[in-house]
């Protein structure tokens, strides 16, 4: 087995989040023609420039390094917004605040002084109009005449217990009934449950030399870390673990 640490919550400053697809090729000598197919499996890559001071940072990602232990163990990534682009606010989209409470009172939750909001993620009905390229699925009960999602961003969508996150590549629009269409890079398993404005995530093993970073006077450290991501049954089986919370 294999620990995968929640990654830290630290001050990102910059990212990417993209997909590394292998190819093959070839050309005949006899017809000059080209042939590529896919050499590999897909999987994602991930980078991170951080900063040290905020959050802590620095004393978290050197506290991360000793948990991976030279690179014998992993860590989960979630994916970053990749579109820069205004859409209806979350709590629009399916996002909805708890309510907590101890009778008669009702609670409030706050952190050094500050208080905050938990969460929960409420998902849409959706059917299967095309496949292909794209897919559409269709859905309802979203607000009228607004701005759904952006291209780039992803919904995650729950057929039979089954949940998987894919990428939306349309702006999708919903019309004066508050219905969409929302255009995915590949077709689900079936019709069931959308979360829209949604986070791909996965294990990953750190892709690149662990930075041996100066501790400069009253400058921050920066750490540029990139990772690469694993499965289960290249590295597994896996036990997620959570030193931070």
């Amino acid at each position: 087995m294999v620990n995968v640490y929640a990654f830290p919550p630290v001050a990102v400053v910059a990212r990417y989040w993209t997909v590394e697809q292998p190819v093959s090729r070839s050309r005949s000598l006899i017809t000059g023609s080209s042939y590529v197919s896919a050499s590999q499996r897909k999987r994602t890559l991930a980078g991170f420039d951080i900063v040290g001071w905020p959050k802590y940072s620095a004393g978290y990602l050197e506290a991360l390094w000793r948990y991976l232990d030279g690179g014998i163990n992993l860590v989960r990534l979630s994916s970053c917004r990749i579109p820069y682009g205004r859409t209806v606010p979350d709590a629009q989209r399916g996002v909805k605040p708890l309510d907590w409470s101890m009778p008669p009172q009702d609670l409030s939750w706050q952190s050094r002084d500050t208080e905050f909001t938990w969460v929960t993620r409420m998902g849409f009905d959706f059917t299967i109009e095309e496949t292909g390229t794209p897919t559409v699925i269709r859905s309802t009960g979203l607000p009228a005449n607004a701005v759904i999602a952006i291209p780039g961003e992803f919904a995650t969508v729950s057929v039979d217990g089954e949940q998987e996150a894919i990428m939306i590549t349309n702006k999708v629009v919903s019309d004066a009934n508050g219905a969409v269409r929302i255009h995915l890079q590949r077709t689900p398993l079936g019709d069931g449950e959308v979360s829209i404005g949604t986070r791909e995530t996965g294990v990953f093993e750190l892709a690149s030399p662990w930075p041996t970073v100066m501790n400069r006077l009253n400058l921050p450290e920066n750490y540029g870390l990139q990772f690469r991501e694993v499965f289960a049954d290249e590295r597994g089986p896996f036990v997620e673990l959570d030193p931070w919370s």
